[in-house]
C-alpha cells in the first residue's frame, strides 16, 4: 500500500553497508505525536543523507509487512517524493477597452479627415 507522509525530519541514521554491497538508510520522521522510520535504500540512500534535521518534509512510502518464526514486522519504504500538481489553466482575459481585431486592415482616412 502506498501512503504519503507530510511532516519534519528528525534525524537520519548513518547508513549501513552489508557484505553483499547492499546500503541502507533510515531517516526517522516527525508527524503529528508520532515518529516513523522511513527505509531508504540502494541508490536512494544519497537522497537521505542530503536531509537535515528540523528540515519539512512530504515523502511518498510503501507499507509492507513480512512475518519471521512467528513474529510480525512493519517496515515504510521510500517510494519517491510526491509530483507537485500542475497548477490549473487561467483563461486568458481580453483587453480593457479593445474592441478592433489587431489583424484587421488599418482603415483609410475619408477625405478631408485630419488626425488633428
Amino acid at each position: 500500500m502506498k501512503l504519503t507522509i507530510n511532516g519534519t525530519v528528525k534525524w537520519v541514521q548513518a547508513p549501513k553497508t552489508y557484505a553483499s554491497g547492499f546500503t541502507i538508510c533510515d531517516v526517522f520522521i516527525e508527524s503529528g505525536s508520532n515518529i516513523y522510520p522511513v527505509t531508504f535504500k540502494k541508490d536512494d540512500v544519497d537522497e537521505a543523507l542530503a536531509l537535515v534535521a528540523e528540515q519539512p518534509i512530504t515523502l511518498e512510502c510503501w507499507l509492507n509487512s513480512r512475518e519471521w518464526q512467528g513474529r510480525y514486522f512493519i517496515e515504510l519504504k521510500y517510494a519517491g517524493k510526491p509530483e507537485a500538481a500542475p497548477a490549473p489553466e487561467t483563461p486568458k482575459k481580453p483587453l480593457a477597452g479593445r474592441t478592433t481585431n489587431r489583424m484587421a486592415p488599418p482603415s483609410t482616412p475619408a477625405p478631408n479627415d485630419l488626425p488633428f
